[in-house]
Parts: C-alpha cells; structure tokens; sequence
C-alpha cells in the first residue's frame, strides 16, 4: 500500500510540474522583433562559440583524452558538438545579417539550444570545469538573450 500512494504522489508532483511548464512556456516573455538587436546579439553569439571551439583546442586531452581514460568518446561528442555550435551560431548570425526574419530562423535558434544543453551536460558528466564551462555559459546566456525576441520561453538554467 505504501508503494501505491508514492507512485500516486509522483504522479501527482509530475502533473503539477507539466502544468507549471505549460504555464511558464505559455506566458514566455515576447519582445517585438528588432533585426537589428538580434542581428547583434547573433554576432556576439556567434564570437563566443568561436571562442569557446579555440579554447576546446587547446584544452589538454581535447583530441581524444589519455588512452584508457574512458572519456575518448565524450571527447570527440564534444569537439563534434563544439563544432555544429559554432556552425550553426555563424549560419544564423549570416542569416540575419542578410535581412532574414524571425520565421527563417527560429529553427537554427532552437537548435543551438539543443546544442548547448547537450555540451553543458556532456561538461559536467566529463567533469570538465572551466574556462570550457565559462565559455558555453557566456554562450547560452547570449542565445537566452535572443529568445524573447522569437517567443521562446528560456528554459531553466539546469542543464
């Protein structure tokens, strides 16, 4: 019987957090469009990812990790990673810089968010810390900036 009311509290604590996120995403904090600021902002992202792929490069072990020290495959993740973000930074920073608009790029916003949550966490389970943690942070708080202009509730800081 006691099993049977944890499993019905949980259910009822993930009801209530789905309810909470809905809510949040619902009532994401839009800002009219600025292709200016955005473009700006692109920019700047795109920098930090450049920043943050050379500082990979020359972190110790970045080419594959000591051999046998279990992390060679998380390593060439994350250079693969690393990589895909500064592309996809630099695609949409030229993207915007041409005139296109929020419709043309909201797709490669979404997915540098997706890149980012992937290398933060890949980070901490390699336990690497900074500068390489400092950098995709300076990244994401920048791609933070560029969601109220696309109508993207942030997601929360953790991952």
């Amino acid at each position: 019987m006691p099993m049977r009311r944890v499993s019905l509290l949980a259910l009822a604590f993930a009801a209530v957090i789905a309810s909470s996120a809905k809510a949040a995403e619902e009532a994401a904090p839009a800002k009219a469009w600025d292709q200016a600021a955005v473009t700006g902002l692109a920019a700047q992202l795109a920098k930090a990812c450049v920043d943050l792929y050379d500082t990979y490069y020359k972190t110790p072990g970045s080419s594959g990790g000591a051999v046998g020290s279990g992390q060679a495959k998380d390593s060439y993740r994350l250079k693969h990673t690393f990589r895909r973000l500064e592309e996809s930074t630099q695609d949409l920073a030229g993207a915007l810089a041409a005139g296109k608009g929020m419709d043309e790029t909201t797709p490669e916003v979404e997915e540098i968010g997706m890149l980012a949550r992937d290398a933060r966490v890949r980070l901490q389970r390699m336990f690497v810390q900074s500068p390489l943690q400092a950098r995709i942070d300076t990244a994401r708080g920048l791609w933070r900036q560029l969601l109220p202009y696309y109508g993207i509730a942030p997601p929360p800081e953790n991952p």
